[in-house]
């Protein structure tokens, strides 16, 4: 997929159809609406783009995979605003591997980690938002 199609799908997405494809895309896992199997147990799909906590889960994931995992907090302060950044407090997330940047900037940081995640797992493609 490409990067823009992604997004859109993202967007037409619930949160916790979100955690879904995040579940199947970055863990490999089957998934049954909210529930995944663990075990031969269904057991609920954590909620990865809106806890943080949950949202670790994934960054240990793409850590283990070999990716490079960067997040900030644009600011005044840091520049990141002045040169073309998202709005102050959003979170800018950078996945690196294999000399390719996957870049997202969102209002939170845990959909910033899990869409940064699927854009760098489907594309593997150097790519700014």
């Amino acid at each position: 997929m490409k990067r823009e199609e992604i997004i859109a799908k993202w967007d037409g997405m619930t949160s916790r159809e979100r955690d879904a494809w995040v579940e199947r895309e970055i863990f490999g896992g089957g998934t049954f609406g909210t529930f995944r199997e663990v075990n031969k147990v269904r057991v609920l799909i954590p909620h990865y783009t809106t806890v943080i906590s949950d949202a670790w889960t994934v960054w240990s994931a793409m850590l283990a995979e070999g990716y490079e995992p960067l997040i900030n907090t644009t600011s005044e302060r840091s520049g990141s605003v002045r040169i073309g950044g998202g709005p102050v407090g959003w979170h800018h997330v950078c996945l690196h591997k294999n000399n390719a940047n996957t870049h997202v900037e969102l209002p939170a940081a845990s959909e910033a980690v899990c869409l940064a995640a699927i854009i760098a797992k489907l594309t593997e493609v150097c790519t700014d938002a």
